[in-house]
């Protein structure tokens, strides 16, 4: 209009928008460029020339084109830079008159140094652990692990971690390889638009163990023993696990564990305790054995002769229990500390105290608790018996529930080194004063890795006294 009245329209459209811009992702790029970079929002509006500013600290602005995908939609493709920064992001819908988007991109140079351990078995996922610097605080789902075999087209990919900026977690290990062989690990922050090899390989196994050499040793004094079999790898964290085999023996779970044996006990409701006053020496023998620890019946075997470093005094039920070692029931007197392994009310060593007096036929004393208190809390879980002294009426009653009382014993699992030879061969020795007995063999190649059983068994003569 020129006089303010008449009005003449122009054949000319404007398109008048209002933006907001939401998110981007990924919100990671790597240095080197190349990521396609998603801006969503909305009040986009149709554009054939969408710039795309990226502006740094310390450098000068960078300038990429955009592509227009949608009303909430944009998208464009990462620039090179030379190190590592934040950049803000600001986008022209018209090529020209830039909006700031308040969002930023993180430019990274992820560094890998090295994986623990270094093989997994290709039956069985294991977590891996993967350290180096740089690596981006991404969302757990923008983190995945890709697994290349030589020769292979297809990659395996799982989800990973990033734990910190110089560790991430691999979980599990993918059990779809078809055979042995060595894997190149790659690692993607970005869901896996791009990954990064860490130019670190995993050698993938199928371990067996088939015999032993010596098979009988003996405990007087440490032997090297060679095992033999196929799949070995290299790692300096495998160990030999050495398990006390005997027939019939209980495993509790987690907290108690496994390996006990049952080798005395009283029935629940009974009226008297452990009608024995050899101090838990293993001497006595009554009753009739059940290996049952719910038994309906009270018995002892003899342990005196056997080998064995751990009590377990526990219910029926489970419900009270505590581990002590065989040289702490040794201690005598009155009153005196013991230390407690482990029991149902902590699952670290503490300090109890107990009667074990020789003059006194019932000793020793056991309870979960003080021997002082444990009448109060109904703690008590082992005491001798002789005719001449009655347990008393708050000592009975922990009889007459609960399952029961039981008495176990077992050796400890004994743990060496394993040492490398070659992929046949491994190699550990075993500790001086070794129990005599039975033992089951385990390796382990690595850190969280499973236990492979030997087919043979190790014999371990009993200690010889000089």
């Amino acid at each position: 209009t020129c006089d303010g009245q008449n009005y003449a329209v122009s054949k000319v459209p404007f398109d008048f928008y209002l933006t907001s811009f939401t998110s981007l992702y990924p919100s990671v790029a790597l240095i080197t460029g190349g990521s396609v970079i998603t801006v969503k929002g909305s009040g986009f509006v149709k554009s054939t020339s969408v710039s795309v500013k990226l502006t740094f600290v310390n450098f000068p602005e960078i300038v990429v084109e955009g592509v227009f995908l949608g009303p909430d939609t944009i998208t464009f493709t990462s620039p090179s830079i030379l190190v590592p920064t934040v950049s803000s992001i600001e986008i022209a819908l018209d090529g020209i008159t830039f909006e700031k988007t308040g969002l930023t991109l993180n430019y990274v140079n992820p560094t890998f140094q090295n994986t623990s351990p270094s093989c997994f078995m290709r039956t069985f996922s294991s977590p891996i652990s993967v350290t180096g610097n740089g690596f981006p605080l991404v969302p757990k789902s923008d983190c995945i692990a890709s697994f290349q075999k030589e020769g292979v087209a297809n990659s395996i990919k799982v989800s990973c971690i990033v734990e910190s900026s110089t560790s991430i977690n691999i979980p599990k290990t993918p059990t779809e390889f078809e055979r042995t062989g060595s894997v190149n690990l790659s690692i993607s922050f970005d869901g896996g638009d791009r990954f990064i090899s860490t130019k670190l390989n995993l050698d993938i196994y199928v371990m067996t163990i088939e015999n032993s050499n010596p098979s009988i040793i003996s405990s007087n004094s440490p032997s090297f023993v060679t095992l033999f079999g196929k799949g070995f790898v290299q790692s300096n964290t495998s160990i030999a696990i050495l398990k006390p085999w005997e027939k019939g023996q209980f495993n509790f779970g987690e907290n108690i564990g496994e390996g006990w044996n049952l080798v005395r006990r009283v029935r629940q409701g009974e009226n008297y305790w452990h009608p024995t006053s050899d101090h838990l020496s293993g001497s006595s023998i009554y009753g009739k054995f059940e290996n049952n620890y719910l038994a309906n019946s009270t018995f002892s075997i003899a342990f005196n002769t056997t080998e064995f470093d751990e009590f377990l005094f526990a219910s029926g039920d489970l419900k009270k229990w505590l581990i002590v070692s065989k040289k702490e029931i040794l201690k005598t007197g009155d009153n005196i500390l013991f230390n407690v392994t482990k029991s149902s009310k902590s699952s670290i060593s503490t300090l109890t105290q107990w009667r074990n007096s020789a003059s006194n036929l019932e000793d020793p004393i056991i309870s979960i608790s003080d021997y002082s208190s444990a009448s109060l809390t109904n703690d008590f879980l082992y005491r001798g018996y002789s005719t001449s002294i009655p347990s008393s009426s708050e000592i009975v009653s922990s009889l007459q529930s609960n399952g029961g009382m039981n008495v176990f014993i077992r050796k400890r699992a004994v743990i060496a080194t394993a040492i490398y030879v070659d992929e046949t061969r491994l190699m550990f020795l075993t500790p001086f004063g070794m129990n005599g007995g039975i033992y089951d063999v385990f390796i382990q190649m690595g850190n969280g890795q499973p236990l492979i059983q030997s087919t043979r068994q190790l014999s371990v003569l009993p200690r010889v006294s000089s």
